[in-house]
């Protein structure tokens, strides 16, 4: 977990064509007057430069809370399996990566990266969710 943890969101920059935005940031855009200023227009040439000076719109707030590994298991009773020959038989689970709680609309809140890069998000892919099962018997 991480508390008081912002991150410099640099996918939202300039190239905007070579770039998934978060739908939010899409459907919340400037398109016309009257329209929402939440976020700039959406456009290649940039003549505001919106998106090629650094300001607080790319710093967002990305604490989180990850359960990070969880495992499960239970052991058969004996009188279950003496029949069997078998001394012991344990089933378990185990989970990586199960459950992330954040409000930051990007794809990962644990940026790491070279120490020049640290705490900007350049659209690493998120860790991956992993399940394994097995079963541990005891002849």
């Amino acid at each position: 977990s991480a508390l008081g943890h912002d991150i410099y969101m640099a996918t939202r920059r300039y190239d905007v064509g070579a770039v998934n935005y978060p739908k939010i940031d899409y459907d919340n855009r400037w398109t016309e007057d009257g329209s929402t200023n939440e976020y700039p227009r959406f456009t290649l040439r940039d003549s505001n430069k919106n998106f090629r000076r650094p300001s607080e719109y790319f710093v967002m707030e990305a604490d989180f809370l990850r359960l990070k590994n969880l495992t499960v298991g239970y052991t058969l009773p004996k009188s279950w399996i003496q029949k069997i020959q078998i001394e012991k038989i344990r089933v378990y689970a185990a989970f990586e990566n199960l459950l992330t709680f954040t409000k930051y609309p990007g794809l990962e809140t644990e940026i790491g990266g070279e120490p020049l890069n640290l705490g900007i998000d350049q659209g690493i892919y998120p860790q991956a969710k992993v399940v394994m099962g097995g079963l541990n018997i005891t002849f």
